[in-house]
């Protein structure tokens, strides 16, 4: 079969693809199926397009075939853009007040910091209280880990933020699955990690090796604090809709829980994955450490104008429409 004859054979696919951008152009006629289909002709479209040009075919078929392969690439192009304003939406309008006015997400905040604080204290004043809670030999293990100032910085520390990334992300999604386990699972590993951070803070303060340790905890502290708090109330949020589902059966109640906490989830891993890239590349450098303290107070600032700004702007809005 020559060109001519392979290209004619394909008319009925151009049709059929006419056919689906028009279908994918309505929110009706958006389907796994068709979006597939629609991805494979616009490819095959594309492909005879260039063969049409190559063979210098009629100016007819060669001007069809741009027609068609440029009106394809509009609906793509047009659902990406429709999918990246929903996204937008969601995470910066959206959310935001939904974790402002979440009366989940503050419980486990205060619960947090409310040990955390308690924890650090403790171990300040008292080293057989951080003895009893992390352990001599790791209490001995951190300070030496923090006995020296951080190196220069070079290049070969950028696979660090790979590293912390994916430790974060565990950490994450570990206070997620647990607290959807009943809530009480999840907040058990909240309560312990709250407690032994303090612990290890408040022992580190009582050291001569406090200044290194705090110059490499501060720049990434924010984020990865607010994560784990973050993504432990999400998972508690399930796990209290499994409980206690009201009206709905167990199913329903999840899945509506689910349509709430996704996003929320969906901020918590940035805020880690923003932490790992600090840890990484800033935490560890021999930056001064009043840039390290910068990037911490910047990285506070962000998130109380996510939280709060966003929260209330949005809320106004919301109220006013």
């Amino acid at each position: 079969m020559n060109t001519t004859d392979l290209l004619a054979s394909r008319k009925a696919d151009w049709k059929r693809l006419e056919q689906l951008c028009d279908t994918l152009s309505t929110r009706s006629g958006r389907d796994a199926r068709r979006v597939l289909e629609f991805s494979q002709l616009y490819r095959a479209a594309c492909a005879d397009l260039a063969l049409a040009e190559a063979y210098q075919l009629p100016q007819e078929t060669v001007e069809h075939l741009h027609r068609l392969v440029g009106k394809a690439h509009n609906v793509l192009y047009r659902k990406r853009s429709a999918l990246f304003r929903r996204w937008f939406t969601v995470l910066f309008r959206e959310t935001p007040p939904r974790l402002l006015f979440d009366g989940v997400f503050w419980v486990v905040f205060v619960l947090f910091w409310s040990t955390f604080l308690g924890s650090m204290y403790l171990a300040y004043r008292d080293t057989a209280f951080a003895e009893a809670v992390a352990g001599a030999e790791a209490l001995s293990e951190i300070e030496a880990m923090y006995s020296e100032k951080p190196a220069d910085w070079d290049y070969s520390q950028i696979h660090r933020a790979g590293f912390y990334i994916q430790h974060n992300i565990g950490i994450a999604l570990n206070c997620f699955a647990l607290g959807l386990l009943m809530m009480v699972p999840g907040a058990l590993l909240l309560l312990s990690n709250s407690i032994l951070l303090g612990t290890l803070f408040g022992h580190m303060s009582s050291t001569q090796f406090s200044g290194n340790f705090f110059e490499f905890v501060t720049a990434h502290g924010p984020f990865e604090l607010t994560g784990i708090v973050l993504a432990a109330a999400c998972g508690i949020r399930l796990g209290y809709a499994i409980v206690s589902p009201g009206k709905w059966t167990r199913r329903a109640a999840l899945y509506h829980a689910m349509q709430n906490v996704a996003p929320k989830l969906v901020v918590a891993v940035a805020f880690f994955v923003f932490a790992a890239f600090i840890e990484g590349l800033i935490s560890p450098s021999a930056l001064p450490y009043a840039v390290k303290f910068a990037v911490a107070v910047v990285s506070t600032v962000a998130i109380c104008l996510y939280i709060f700004g966003l929260g209330l702007v949005n809320r106004r809005h919301a109220r006013s429409h």
